[in-house]
């Protein structure tokens, strides 16, 4: 059987590892590559409306910080020359379980990164998935 597209899931610690890991094995099977790099978003601290000012900046550092790491990843992915495409997943758990499912019914390979695997509740959204 032949495969032809390997799905990677990555956390936000030790992309580089993971992609690298990644695009090897993408290389060897001659398959396209998706990357999905996945943060869980914090939840507010409580109930009450307006949200505080400090829950919306680390919400904000996290995506921007999310973004950064995407671009770096599709830096990499571009000089390797292989057929890529590379998405970001910042959500509540449950949504990204779901979100993670979906992709994986459209993929022949999926890779965990070490990064995400070292993350327990993200490990545990990607293997329910």
């Amino acid at each position: 059987m032949s495969f032809k597209t390997v799905l990677a899931l990555i956390g936000i610690d030790g992309t580089e590892a993971d992609i690298d890991k990644a695009l090897t094995l993408s290389a060897e099977l001659e398959a396209h590559l998706s990357v999905v790099i996945i943060r869980a978003a914090i939840f507010p601290l409580g109930i009450e409306y307006p949200v505080a000012a400090a829950w919306i900046e680390e919400r904000q550092r996290e995506i921007d910080e999310l973004a950064k790491i995407r671009q770096r990843v599709e830096e990499h992915c571009r000089k390797s020359g292989l057929s890529f495409d590379v998405h970001s997943i910042y959500d509540d758990l449950f949504n990204v379980e779901r979100s993670i499912g979906m992709r994986c019914m459209y993929a022949d390979v999926v890779v965990l990164g070490q990064g995400l695997r070292s993350d327990v509740e993200l490990r545990r959204a990607a293997v329910a998935a």
